[in-house]
């Protein structure tokens, strides 16, 4: 998480318009404009929150169904389960993030396992990850710590 001490920018904090209570604790604006407070903002927030790991994630796998290399995986596979398997994936995301989440899904070597995702699907996957994250203005500090954390699951989910 990332810790802003000075300059705080209220509008990537949700909802603080005037003195009030913010992750239990009860701060005075005057004091954050000052930077006499230190304000921890998750990586679910700076993200932009619930919406926009949904957006993330609808594009990410929509473009990945209907690429040349990936779209197997999607291939006879109906509207519903691809519609709950998006939720899942939204799930995941929004609690890996930060954000109050509760994921039902499995974990990832056992979602993946059996489907034989190679080096190469990867590699393609990851290249949707970065020109999607592009596109919706990920910053360079958000995209790292989200290539990061994805770099963890590899393991788990590449030869499943």
């Amino acid at each position: 998480m990332q810790k802003c001490k000075t300059n705080v920018d209220f509008s990537r904090i949700p909802k603080i318009l005037h003195d009030g209570i913010i992750y239990g604790k009860r701060i005075l604006k005057s004091d954050a404009i000052q930077g006499r407070i230190e304000v921890t903002v998750s990586l679910y927030d700076r993200l932009g929150g619930y919406d926009a790991l949904a957006t993330f994630a609808t594009m990410v796998v929509g473009t990945a169904q209907t690429d040349e290399l990936l779209g197997r995986f999607w291939a006879n596979r109906n509207e519903d389960t691809n519609a709950r398997d998006l939720q899942s994936l939204i799930d995941y995301l929004v609690r890996e993030t930060g954000g109050q989440m509760y994921y039902k899904g499995r974990d990832m070597a056992m979602a993946h396992k059996g489907m034989g995702i190679t080096d190469a699907d990867w590699s393609r996957f990851i290249e949707i990850v970065v020109n999607v994250a592009g596109q919706l203005g990920v910053g360079p500090d958000e995209g790292g710590e989200v290539m990061g954390f994805l770099d963890t699951l590899k393991a788990d989910i590449v030869g499943a």
